[in-house]
């Protein structure tokens, strides 16, 4: 699962890896659930909340989803029109996850030399509000099984874009489940893994370890 992640780095260096128009018109940070965050969709960006809704949803379910199973991604009701229509990617420069075999859990910073920017897949939807007629965007993170290096700390990770082509592949409605599969066989090179600090907000606030619930989406 991926439950905190980071975009603290350049996020134009990320525009010009993957080729991007338009700004990044949020305050870069630590991103957790509920949060509003830059998103990749069409070409452009847009911000969404972190905690996936379907559209066909009764209530607003908040950050109970915040994670998509790359394995289940395509056929689960939750995510299965998203998933063919309407896939994003969410623009990172790391992620974090908690080695819970040590008391108290110890947080690992998860990221590229230089803390270099890439993008995970993700999936996003516009969830109506029936009462009040309010829409909300929101998106969750699609993860795989975590490669060797991060398998000692947590058995998921995310499914991470690195280039041009591999974001436009992704959000190519032709090529999903192909591109998916590519991903899942070929993980990124080069991640690192540093055990940090607890997490902090930008108001400088602790952020809680994720609920393991989560894990279960």
């Amino acid at each position: 699962m991926c439950g905190r992640y980071k975009q603290t780095g350049a996020l134009a260096e990320l525009k010009r890896i993957l080729g991007l128009d338009g700004g990044f018109d949020v305050e870069t940070d630590i991103i957790a659930p509920g949060m509003l965050a830059p998103v990749i969709r069409g070409g452009a960006i847009a911000t969404l909340r972190w905690g996936f809704v379907p559209g066909w949803s009764r209530e607003d379910i908040g950050t109970k989803i915040i994670n998509a199973r790359s394995e289940s991604c395509a056929e689960k009701p939750s995510f299965r029109q998203a998933f063919m229509r309407q896939r994003c990617a969410i623009p990172a420069n790391g992620f974090f996850e908690w080695d819970r075999s040590v008391k108290p859990s110890q947080p690992y910073d998860i990221h590229f030399e230089n803390d270099a920017p890439f993008a995970f897949g993700g999936l996003w939807d516009r969830w109506q509000n029936p009462a009040t007629g309010e829409a909300v965007e929101s998106f969750a993170i699609v993860t795989r099984a975590a490669t060797p290096e991060i398998a000692g700390v947590h058995d998921r990770m995310p499914v991470i874009l690195r280039t041009r082509g591999a974001l436009n592949r992704w959000l190519s409605a032709e090529t999903a489940l192909p591109v998916l599969s590519a991903l899942i066989a070929a993980p990124p090179e080069g991640l690192l893994l540093a055990p940090c600090a607890p997490l902090r907000a930008a108001a400088g606030h602790d952020l809680p370890e994720p609920d393991n619930q989560l894990a279960l989406f």
